[in-house]
């Protein structure tokens, strides 16, 4: 449509769309960073954790790109990107395809996510505890179920899940 709006010719629309986006994608990935503490949680983590990814993310083969760019995708038991899933959290079905792929039941898992709404909304819609990263630090407004956990960091998260 935006094409279209600046006089793009019919012909071309459909694969100059298809040109941009993947510029836009490219450039997404290009911008992205692994801060040092969220690589070396991952390595704490690993011996003894099943680890999943559920993200809301609109292209599942950058999604993929970005985290082998960075070299943790070996890290993950399994990845779900909302585009190739065809729904996004906080839809619970996001959450349980997640949990398809550990080969845990909801119990078993902490969801770790940065936003209330989709994050943990999505995790408490399929019964999963959760834990919230409030990067502010301004906690959740008393209108959303509070998740069980806050912190400030990801890293954060490592003394919960190892029981420290």
């Amino acid at each position: 449509r935006a094409l279209a709006r600046v006089g793009c010719a019919e012909r071309w629309l459909a694969e100059a769309a298809v040109h941009l986006s993947r510029v836009h994608m490219a450039l997404i990935a290009a911008a992205t960073v692994l801060p040092p503490a969220h690589a070396a949680l991952l390595e704490g983590l690993r011996p003894g954790h099943r680890i999943g990814l559920v993200s809301n993310f609109d292209d599942t083969g950058t999604a993929h790109e970005i985290l082998f760019r960075h070299g943790i995708t070996p890290y993950f038991d399994t990845i779900v990107v909302s585009e190739s899933l065809g729904l996004r959290k906080p839809h619970p079905a996001a959450v349980r395809a997640g949990l398809r792929g550990l080969g845990l039941e909801a119990g078993e898992v902490l969801f770790v996510g940065d936003t209330l709404g989709e994050d943990v909304a999505g995790a408490q819609a399929a019964g999963v505890d959760a834990a919230w990263i409030d990067a502010r630090g301004d906690g959740p407004p008393v209108s959303v179920a509070p998740p069980r956990y806050v912190v400030r960091a990801l890293p954060e998260i490592a003394p919960i899940l190892t029981g420290a």
